[in-house]
């Protein structure tokens, strides 16, 4: 019922549409007769039947044009262009029908009237439909949200005709366009946005930027961010590119446009050198950095892709996602993606993995990674981290694989937390196997960084869902900083310095500088057109409530146990040098460990992990005596 309803509402319209051009066609050949007789007998008396002809004739004209297919309340300049040309065949074909049937018109039509006939319809037809486009707007923006749009460009123009929107100004950096007008908006410099945000009550401002690049896109929304006004913007056009996004596809800003430092370039030459032609199996594949490191690993052209993931949901996601990929990327027609369901701690299944696809680099982001819960669940979380890690290597030395990179943490440098310190371990592992003589053909390298922006369980999507919830917005602590990062440029980052390696080194990203949590959360309520709630400000819509330190939380993060910090040829990428391990030391600890675990005797699992990881000191106040850069 409902189809057929609007099949008919539909053909309502079109015929509602079809009876003004015919009652414009009769006024617009009238007109030119009157012009031209100046008696309007003389009209009825000498053109009476073509007159009821071009009731027939404009309609038809009109729907060759494509007239009855724009839709009118996003019509733009197209509109007069169709409308000129179907004037212009509707003129020729009523001079062609006064050639053929002279008899319906006595004494024939001068070319002055058809001419004439010609220039009434095409203003009176563009007129209605603009008349037309202007109520319908009116009447459906009428409850729609009032904007300002930022860019005057193509885009820009494009959201301007957008109903859900009511474009109140335009503003643009571009001097030439200061005081230009966009379908009857007005383009205005970006100084005047407090003012015009004031004058006209504007509830979002749309940044309409897709071809501006990050620093472009930085300085914009910088300007913004004291207004407490909704923004919203569209996709970037590598977004679009990768048909990930459409450019009506209006998304909140994202944090990382607004902070940190501008990411840098990857090195093309690193980032092939251990993927081109090469099999590469990712664990965790299905995680935030896993699953982007499986992307940016298709982008290298490698041989073969295997794909372990312990969750079945997020296999299926990556590897449907994946495939896609491979199938509009033409260039690496002998790519293979394997999908394989299973856990880390399955030495058995993954070095038969590492054997059947002699896989050469492997990659190993696969682990428990939320602070409170593996403080709570410490024997999952050490098995997983510290146990899965020296699983996976012992299957990569046994398969010869060439290179395994392991994905770290700051948490993992003077860790809190149980995490932390399983990751810590972890690291010790690899250092231990790497001067094993039967390690000999296989480079460990480890890569450690900060938090990433928008991963499960990061702070930015949280922030995000509290605030669309109306708040409070809870941040731990005052006083706590993070380094952030893209998960684009940290998977690069990693694949990069896994190239670099030649094995036991441990490597840490450039994270630029801390960035205060209740500052970010501050940024992300004014960006959402939100004011913030404190005893000054009683009237605010969002309230900010510290909640204290949670169980295994740092007030500020490390990226290196010691000071010996080096450059490396990558700007991005330095080498830190931290005490060696010897595997027969560590060993009885492992074994400890995992006898712990085992029996889940989380005492003795504390106690042995304490022990080993040295620097391991549970925080209850999250302070930590020794910050460095």
């Amino acid at each position: 019922m409902g189809v057929i309803t609007f099949l008919l509402r539909t053909r309502l319209r079109i015929a509602a549409v079809i009876a003004i051009d015919a009652v414009s066609a009769l006024v617009a050949f009238f007109a030119s007769g009157l012009l031209r007789f100046n008696d309007p007998t003389i009209v009825f008396r000498d053109y009476w039947g073509i007159l009821w002809a071009t009731t027939v004739i404009v309609p038809i004209s009109f729907w060759v044009a494509g007239l009855y297919r724009m839709i009118i309340r996003r019509a733009g300049t197209e509109l007069w262009w169709r409308t000129l040309a179907g004037a212009t065949l509707a003129t020729l074909a009523t001079a062609a029908w006064t050639v053929f049937d002279r008899g319906a018109v006595d004494g024939g039509v001068s070319r002055v009237t058809l001419i004439g006939f010609g220039i009434n319809l095409a203003a009176i037809a563009a007129s209605t439909r603009f008349a037309a486009r202007v109520l319908i707007r009116r009447t459906t923006a009428r409850d729609n949200s009032r904007v300002l749009i930022y860019g005057a460009g193509v885009a820009g123009e494009m959201l301007s005709t957008d109903p859900r929107f009511r474009v109140m100004a335009f503003v643009d950096d571009d001097p030439a366009k200061w005081g230009r007008v966009i379908s009857g908006v007005r383009i205005h410099p970006p100084h005047e946005l407090p003012t015009l945000v004031t004058r006209h009550n504007a509830e979002t401002v749309l940044v309409a930027l897709p071809s501006a690049n990050i620093s472009q896109r930085r300085s914009a929304l910088r300007r913004l961010g004291h207004l407490q006004v909704k923004v919203l913007t569209v996709p970037m056009l590598d977004e679009i590119q990768l048909s990930q996004s459409r450019l009506y596809a209006m998304r909140p800003v994202g944090i990382d446009e607004l902070l940190g430092r501008p990411p840098v370039e990857p090195n093309v030459a690193l980032m092939q050198q251990s993927i081109a032609g090469r099999n590469v199996l990712v664990t965790g594949a299905g995680g935030s950095i896993g699953s982007e490191l499986c992307r940016q690993i298709l982008a290298q052209r490698p041989h073969k892709v295997v794909l372990l993931e312990q969750c079945e949901f997020n296999l299926y996601t990556i590897a449907q996602e994946l495939e896609q990929l491979r199938l509009l990327d033409h260039s690496n027609p002998g790519l293979e993606i394997v999908s394989s369901l299973g856990s880390v701690l399955d030495s058995v299944k993954v070095r038969m993995l590492l054997e059947l696809h002699n896989v050469q680099t492997l990659f190993h982001a696969a682990a428990y990674k939320h602070v409170p819960i593996v403080e709570e669940n410490e024997c999952e979380g050490v098995t997983t981290n510290a146990l899965g890690t020296l699983r996976v290597a012992e299957a990569a030395i046994a398969a010869g694989v060439d290179r395994f990179v392991f994905v770290s943490t700051d948490k993992a440098v003077r860790p809190t937390s149980v995490m932390g310190a399983s990751k810590r371990l972890a690291e010790m592992i690899l250092c231990g196997l790497q001067n094993e003589p039967s390690a000999a053909r296989t480079r460990f390298v480890t890569v450690r960084f900060g938090n990433v922006l928008g991963s499960s369980g990061s702070v930015i999507p949280l922030f995000r869902e509290q605030i669309n919830r109306g708040g409070p917005v809870t941040v731990t602590h005052p006083e706590m900083t993070r380094f952030f990062m893209t998960i684009p440029e940290a998977s690069e980052l990693i694949i990069q310095a896994g190239s670099l390696g030649t094995g036991g080194e441990v490597f840490v990203l450039d994270m630029g500088e801390p960035v205060q949590i209740i500052d970010l959360a501050r940024r992300m309520i004014a960006l959402s057109g939100r004011t913030i709630r404190t005893a000054t400000e009683p009237d605010g819509e969002i309230e900010i409530s510290i909640t204290g330190l949670r169980p295994g939380e740092k007030l500020y993060e490390e990226i290196a146990i010691g000071d010996d910090v080096t450059r490396t040829s990558h700007q991005g990428i330095f080498r830190v040098q931290e005490y060696p391990v010897a595997w027969s030391s560590l060993s009885p600890f492992v074994l400890r460990i995992e006898a712990a675990a085992e029996r889940q005797d989380r005492v003795a699992l504390r106690t042995a992990l304490r022990e080993v990881v040295t620097e391991f000191r549970q925080s209850t106040d999250g302070v930590v005596e020794h910050k460095t850069r």
